[in-house]
């Protein structure tokens, strides 16, 4: 059983980090939102290091940001959500005057990728206590004893190989 967890580990993690990574890669995290527009003419969308428009013609123009994110695990959560917490928080912002955005598909990629390395994760953890608690073996307590000397050399000077404590200079 405890094998079977931390191969499940291993390939939540993977997965979890082929998922960061296919998530900081795409370039929709957000997206201007088309709402109540009926001629679509442009199109804005970004993620942490760039930003893009593009027009009705598939043209795009991008810009990029200067970053050094590096984003495993539960890092990964915490700048996804906030990301998108930033996203709602400007939609729904009446007096906010901005392009409006709404939550791109990277965002959730991003979710499931650092989901998976959470799982991968307590699975590790789990699978590791299992196997502390199982093997705990008490050590016997040996008394200090002063004088004498405890030698793993055979004390038989009769085979050949055997050699005393003073053959040795």
């Amino acid at each position: 059983m405890q094998q079977f967890k931390e191969v499940l580990a291993l390939f939540l993690g993977f997965g979890g980090w082929i998922l960061a990574y296919v998530s900081l890669e795409n370039r929709y995290w957000k997206e201007s939102t088309q709402g109540g527009s009926v001629i679509l003419t442009s199109g804005v969308y970004e993620n942490l290091w760039m930003s893009c428009a593009t027009d009705s013609m598939g043209v795009y123009d991008c810009w990029n940001f200067p970053s050094l994110f590096d984003l495993p695990g539960l890092c990964t959560m915490i700048a996804v959500s906030w990301y998108a917490a930033n996203i709602t928080r400007q939609f729904f912002d009446q007096l906010y005057e901005g392009t409006k955005y709404e939550i791109g598909q990277g965002l959730y990629i991003g979710w499931s990728s650092a989901l998976l390395a959470l799982c991968a994760g307590s699975c590790l953890l789990r699978a590791c206590k299992q196997n502390s608690s199982d093997k705990k073996s008490a050590y016997p307590y040996q008394t200090a004893s002063r004088g004498h000397v405890l030698s793993t050399v055979a004390t038989s000077q009769s085979a050949p190989g055997n050699y005393g404590r003073c053959a040795y200079v």
